[in-house]
Formats: structure tokens, sequence, C-alpha cells
């Protein structure tokens, strides 16, 4: 059985957690600032039998939607009391969870997560030099639990090693940097937003994260000049790491190796790197290529849909990424690019695909691309281009933002609109993206 759940880092969303995928259920892990008509379609998709939610929602999602115990929703029935469950022992192919993700290219899909992949990655974690994670390790868990990323490294691989979990629900510098102090925070992991944040948000003391033993970046590139500046600033350094959904997530790390701004570090212990050109031959240290990814984290597939599995997954375990990147020759992985289309805000993926199927329904809207640009802030943030509807006035920036925000997750909206004649199309059909970058 599949139950989801919609909630933000609170104890009864991990206890939550916890208790699905110890009783052998799948646990589905939707983002909760997502519209309801955005968490419908994914709930379709994979056929869930019951909605554990944690947040108010503006709209039913399922028959079966009820609130775990200690959270209380107003209109919403709470789980009710059953029998005590043993828990069960289940292998290492048997799915835990499922994280929507875009696979590595295209429109977002349910990708199958096993017990296996879970600890395996939390193994690497824990087993890199320098790492530090142990019962004396206190994490301050910002990062949502329907990220990967906050999912297996902030939370699970803490409670591996018998650590102390500070669960923030919300990021807020202020709020993060007094926790940080009230609890003797000493690892924290996040994404390059929030390191901007905390550079710029008022009354944020110098030495902040002086008792930090660790600072891990990841989720979407982190820039040098935003390294080298909280570096000055904070006298830290940030430890960038490489990972994907689709790995369970981490593939690489700095933790424990001289950081080297730029490059996103060696990967991890049990995981094997490799860059490939466009005939799937390994290409020689420092030449650019598709990086391929092996590892027991690899996830199992995506749900109910073969043929995607098949198109990044090879008969020898390796995962196709999409993304391009250099290898050196003493190991250290530098990303070129991300995968072709992807755009990242604020460490979550946003596919053009999919936001460019709900602005074209707007009725002043002809056709549309949508592409990602650089954003100090939030890594990237979106773009629209979009011609007029024959008839039509010009659409408007705000029009088209809150026909969006009705369907779509706030950080999947654009910021920005641009009205044009003609978009570049080739003569396949193909619409040239790069032309509009």
């Amino acid at each position: 059985d599949r139950v989801a759940v919609v909630a933000t880092n609170t104890r009864a969303t991990v206890v939550s957690l916890l208790a699905i995928t110890s009783a052998g259920m799948v646990a589905v892990l939707l983002e909760p600032t997502s519209p309801v008509a955005e968490l419908e379609r994914q709930l379709e998709v994979v056929g869930a039998h019951m909605v554990l939610i944690g947040t108010p929602l503006h709209g039913e999602l399922h028959e079966r939607t009820v609130t775990p115990h200690g959270t209380a929703i107003d209109g919403t029935d709470p789980l009710p009391e059953g029998p005590e469950v043993a828990p069960v022992d289940a292998d290492d192919d048997h799915l835990a969870v499922m994280l929507f993700t875009s696979g590595t290219a295209g429109s977002p899909k349910a990708a199958m997560i096993s017990h296996g992949n879970l600890t395996s990655n939390q193994q690497a974690v824990i087993d890199t030099p320098g790492a530090g994670l142990g019962p004396d390790s206190v994490v301050l868990a910002i990062l949502p639990v329907a990220h990967m990323f906050g999912l297996n490294v902030s939370l699970l691989s803490t409670l591996r090693v018998g650590g102390t979990i500070v669960l923030q629900a919300a990021f807020d510098p202020t709020v993060a940097a007094a926790a940080i102090a009230r609890h003797g925070v000493t690892v924290l992991a996040g994404v390059p937003p929030m390191w901007r944040a905390f550079l710029d948000a008022p009354g944020i003391a110098d030495d902040t994260f002086s008792g930090v033993d660790r600072l891990g970046s990841g989720a979407s590139a982190l820039h040098p000049t935003l390294w080298y500046e909280f570096r000055d600033r904070f006298g830290v350094e940030l430890l960038e790491g490489y990972g994907l959904t689709e790995t369970s997530p981490v593939v690489t790390s700095h933790i424990g190796i001289p950081v080297r701004p730029g490059t996103v570090g060696k990967p991890a212990p049990g995981v094997e790197v490799k860059v490939v050109d466009d005939l799937g031959n390994e290409v020689p240290a420092d030449d650019t290529g598709e990086i391929m990814v092996r590892s027991a984290g690899v996830f199992q597939g995506y749900w109910e849909d073969e043929e995607a599995t098949r198109a990044v997954l090879d008969d020898e375990g390796w995962l196709s990424t999409r993304d391009i990147g250099v290898l050196s020759e003493d190991g250290y992985l530098a990303l070129v690019d991300r995968a072709k289309d992807l755009i990242i805000v604020s460490g979550f993926n946003v596919y053009p695909f999919e936001v460019e199927t709900v602005i074209v329904q707007h009725p002043k809207v002809g056709q549309t691309v949508v592409i990602g640009r650089d954003d100090e802030r939030r890594g990237e943030r979106v773009v629209a281009f979009v011609t007029v509807a024959e008839g039509q006035p010009p659409p408007e920036l705000d029009e088209i933002v809150d026909f969006c925000r009705a369907r779509l997750a706030r950080y999947k909206c654009p910021t920005e609109l641009h009205v044009v004649d003609e978009l570049p199309i080739a003569p396949s059909g193909k619409t040239l993206r790069r032309k509009l970058s």
C-alpha cells in the first residue's frame, strides 16, 4: 500500500514516515506548498490508498485524508487508533519511499526508492572520512523531507547514528541562526539560496557558525563568488556536493578533502562516477561529457514507467544523469551544465514542459516557451516567453503568475515574462531554447 504524506518538517511527519515504512508500506512524500490540483495529479499517478496531511490545504485531496497523531486540522479527521503492528523485516529491494522528480529529464515521475537504496547512501555519508556524524551530532533539519537531500541526509542518516535532529518547518535565516545557538547545532545541510539569505539578513552575527562542524551545500550549483563571500564573512567553508533523487541522493562531496570551489568534490564511498561521450565511451580526465553514476543507492526506477526507466538505467546498473561534467585527474567532479532543460529554483527542480502546459491554457497566450536564467538569490528563476492569442491583448506578468499559482507550486511560477511575435522553432518542430537564453 502507498500512503502519501503532505506535511512540513515536524515530529508528527517524522513519526508518520517511520511508521509507514516500518509497517512495510510505501511513503509517498509530497511537497506541502503545492496547490491541490498538482497534488491530486500526483496522487492519481501513484494510486495512494491514504493521505496524511500535516498542514491545512484548500480543497479535499482524497476520500481517505487524515491527520497524524499530534496534529489537528479543522475539517480533517484524525488517523483512527489501530492495533500495534510489529515492524516488518523488509529486504533491501522492498520499496520504502517515492518522491516526484523529472526523471533525469522530462515530465515529473515518481522515483521508487528501496530500503537498500536509502541505507546504502546513509552508510556512504557516515563512512565518508571526516564526516564526523555520530551520537553527539546535532543536525538542524531545514530542508523538507519531501526532498531527498532533506530526507536521507539530514533526517535518516542522523537517526541511523543516534544523533539529535532539530526540526525547522520553514526556513528563516534569523530563526535558523537562533536555533543554531540555542541547540548547539554541529551539522547543517542547505542549498545556495539559504547561504545568500544568511549573508543578507540583518542581525546575523559573524560568529553564527563558529560552533558548526560541517556546512553541506547541494541541490543546486554553488557559485564560487558566493562560496568566497560566505567564507570571508563567517570564517567557515561550505562543502558542496552533488546528488540526485535517483541516487538517494549523495554522489560526491567535499567532506574530508581540500575544498576546491567550482567543483562538487569527490565520489562518496561505494559510489562510482564516470564521464562519457555521446557514444557512451569514457572520456579522458578533464574532458567534458555526461556524468554516469553506479552505486547501491541508485533507485529502482520510475513508478509504472518502464520506458523512462530503461532510458536512464543500463543493464550494468549505470544511471544516465543527463548532467554534463568534467572529472579531473585527481578525482574532483565539476558540473558544466545541469540536465539540458531543467531549471533549479532554490534547490527544487522545475520542468519547463510542466510550466508551459499550464501557461498555454491562459486565454491570452498563443504559444509559450519556459527557460531558466541565473538568479543570485535562488540559483535560477523561471522565465516565460509567450506569443499573444489571436484577438487578445498581451498578458501581463501578474496575470500569468496568478494563473500559474492556482495550478503549480509557487517556485515553479515565472518571475519574468516576455511577449514576443514568434518563438524560435526548428524545422523538426523542436523549440530552440538556447536562442532565448
